[in-house]
């Protein structure tokens, strides 16, 4: 007797695959995706707080367009670009600290975009303001290049079948995967 029936869907291959784990240099997910319960930054898994962010990723092929035109350059970034939507999980000490870094980098661009805006006011010391307008500036520059180096570079690094490959992350959190056997299929 046969087992197939005429008129049945076709059989999917979508239960049977299962795109999430670890494979020792790459997360892969499908987003919207989870990324395993250790805290992003210093991989430690005691009092985790979760956080959603997304990730866009582009071919690199594409930024050759920059040779036409930035307009067309940003034109076809807005088209071409994929988004990834990750939930990662950061412990309490690592949250504080990006939040740190987050509300003092928005501190100085306030200040740096107020000092600038009040050198057009007429009446208002403008050398005063120009000198905080670069204290500022510089401030902001700095703060950014510091929170650049401290913070998870999560990224898209490439897609395969819908499948994102997110790499950048930081050692302890690659070690803590590498370690923990459970966390290897998600």
């Amino acid at each position: 007797m046969d087992n197939d029936l005429r008129y049945a869907p076709p059989k999917s291959t979508a239960l049977v695959e299962h795109p999430g784990g670890w494979d020792g240099e790459y997360v892969r997910l499908r987003t919207p995706g989870e990324m395993p319960c250790r805290c992003i930054t210093c991989g430690s898994d005691a009092g985790l707080s979760t956080r959603t962010t997304k990730l866009g990723y582009i071919n690199p092929l594409w930024y050759l367009t920059f040779f036409l035109s930035l307009l067309v350059l940003a034109i076809v970034y807005l088209v071409a670009v994929k988004r990834a939507v990750v939930r990662y999980s950061a412990c309490a000490d690592c949250a504080a600290k990006l939040e740190r870094w987050s509300t003092t980098s928005k501190i100085l661009a306030g200040l740096l975009l107020g000092s600038l805006v009040g050198c057009f006011v007429p009446g208002l010391p403008e050398i005063a303001l120009m000198t905080l307008a670069w204290i500022a500036g510089l401030s902001l520059v700095g703060y950014l290049f510091a929170a650049a180096f401290s913070r998870p570079k999560m990224r898209v690094a490439k897609i395969n079948n819908g499948v994102f490959f997110i790499g950048g992350l930081k050692a302890a959190y690659r070690r803590q995967l590498s370690a923990d056997p459970k966390d290897l299929r998600f």
